[in-house]
């Protein structure tokens, strides 16, 4: 009995429980269609490609409105984490109209949620240590530029 499993809004056929349980804990690094193809051809013999691999582009099966927002609020940060040297509080408050350091971190949160949903961990994206003077300064981190190019192909796609 073929099991079918949801995966960022994408459907997978595996043929058993064993395989689509282990499609649901794939590594986070490599892209979906890798991940399913390592899977099943492992659970079929290294010799044989899997026999029933369904790709198909269906909404995902929990529809978020808010997605679209976060993600442009986190293009927004990351630019500005990129575009010029680390930043104030009160910069980082003014890419998002914030008004208040609660309402910065209600903001942030929302990114933070964006990049995760890319399987992206926000502590690689940017940091914000405090300065000599306790004032934080945010700062691009190492994957900063590959934050922005998935937050930006996930709005093309859905523009």
């Amino acid at each position: 009995m073929p099991f079918k499993v949801p995966i960022d809004g994408l459907v997978i056929t595996a043929d058993t429980a064993a395989e689509a349980l282990e499609l649901v804990k794939l590594n986070k690094k490599r892209s979906l269609a890798e991940q399913a193809v390592a899977v099943l051809s492992a659970a079929n013999g290294a010799a044989r490609a899997p026999r029933e691999l369904e790709l198909r582009g269906l909404p995902p099966v929990v529809a978020d409105p808010d997605r679209q927002k976060r993600s442009v609020r986190a293009v927004k940060f990351v630019r500005r984490l990129l575009d010029s040297a680390p930043a104030s509080s009160e910069e980082i408050a003014t890419v998002f109209e914030a008004r208040s350091p609660k309402a910065l971190g209600t903001y942030l949160a929302s990114v933070n949620k964006a990049l995760e949903a890319h399987h992206i961990d926000p502590e690689d994206v940017y940091s914000n240590p405090r300065g000599a003077d306790g004032a934080r300064v945010w700062t691009a981190g190492p994957m900063a530029r590959e934050a922005l190019h998935a937050l930006e192909s996930e709005i093309s796609l859905n523009s």
